[in-house]
């Protein structure tokens, strides 16, 4: 569940505390995440987004190519049990696509 809210505090686990303490005073008790809003920061997001993304299509492709998962984290500069779990990943959501599909 998400609640909106808006603290202060001099640093970030400042904030985060005085918002914990916010919510409790309404009974909600949950770990608080807070979410740095500027341009810079939505940039940042948006080019790991797209770096994961790319990642991601790079490793299908290999792999679709018969690639070894040592020589797909070698091309990638990723670790070998980042590639696993891509491909898994996947491969998951391929088969749940396919339940989707009413063809």
């Amino acid at each position: 569940m998400k609640h909106s809210v808006y603290g202060h505090g001099r640093t970030l686990r400042k904030a985060r505390e005085n918002v914990e303490q916010g919510l409790a005073l309404i009974g909600v008790t949950a770990p608080v995440t807070i979410t740095v809003q500027t341009p810079e920061m939505e940039k940042l997001r948006a080019a790991r987004a797209a770096s994961d993304a790319a990642l991601r299509e790079a490793v299908e492709a290999l792999a679709l190519r018969r690639t070894t998962l040592r020589d797909i984290a070698e091309v990638t500069q990723t670790p070998t049990a980042e590639v696993k779990r891509l491909l898994a990943d996947n491969l998951e959501d391929r088969n749940y696509d396919e339940r989707e599909d009413p063809s």
